[in-house]
Formats: structure tokens, C-alpha cells, sequence
């Protein structure tokens, strides 16, 4: 039986900047969606995540499972794809939002946790 959403975290990336604040979603969640408005730049979206808020952040990336091989892609979210929500990797707690342009004004980006 689902619960549905358990929590919303807001992460903000502030006007000329390309990262948002190190954002503690509490605990690992089985599902996590990142709700992407519509930005103010044209911009992709990456997601960095750590073991924990002082460690290296670095780019995730996700599994890549219907080739021939299996592969790895960086975490991307499309400049084309605003104005949706996107499920993010399981597992994480600390997560940084990143994006490939400067912010022409301050965006936010809710996350959504669930368990199932």
C-alpha cells in the first residue's frame, strides 16, 4: 500500500549561479522525484550527490540497461525537459542540484520523497 509523498525538500540555486546548496534529504528513500519548472535559463540539469554534507560531491550517473553492454550515463535532465517531474536515482541523502548555465534568477526545485 502506498503512503504517497512523505516529504518535500526545496533546493534553490541563487541568481548567476550554476549549483544549489547541499540539501540533507534525512535518510535514503526508496523514490525520489525532482519537480523542474520552467528556467529562467536555457539550462541542463545535473544531480551531484556525497556521503555526506562536507564529502566531494561529484555528478551522478545512472545505469544504462537496454544496450547490448551495460553502460553509464551522467544524470541528465534535458533543457527541453521543464515543466515536468523526473524520478531520481534511489538511494541518496545528500544531493546538490547543478546546472549547465548561470540562473538569470533564483530558481527553486522541489523534491518529492516516497516510500512505497
Amino acid at each position: 500500500m502506498a503512503n504517497g509523498i512523505q516529504r518535500v525538500y526545496t533546493a534553490t540555486i541563487a541568481s548567476a549561479a550554476t549549483l544549489s546548496a547541499a540539501l540533507n534529504l534525512q535518510r535514503t528513500f526508496k523514490r525520489c522525484y525532482l519537480e523542474v519548472g520552467s528556467l529562467t535559463s536555457n539550462s541542463n540539469i545535473h544531480l551531484q550527490a556525497a556521503a555526506s554534507e562536507s564529502g566531494t560531491y561529484r555528478r551522478v550517473v545512472s545505469p544504462v540497461v537496454n544496450t547490448a553492454t551495460v553502460g553509464h550515463n551522467t544524470f541528465t535532465i534535458g533543457s527541453a525537459a521543464t515543466g515536468r517531474i523526473h524520478e531520481l536515482p534511489p538511494g541518496l541523502q545528500w544531493i546538490k542540484i547543478e546546472t549547465t548555465a548561470t540562473m538569470d534568477s533564483g530558481e527553486s526545485f522541489k523534491v518529492l520523497c516516497l516510500d512505497d
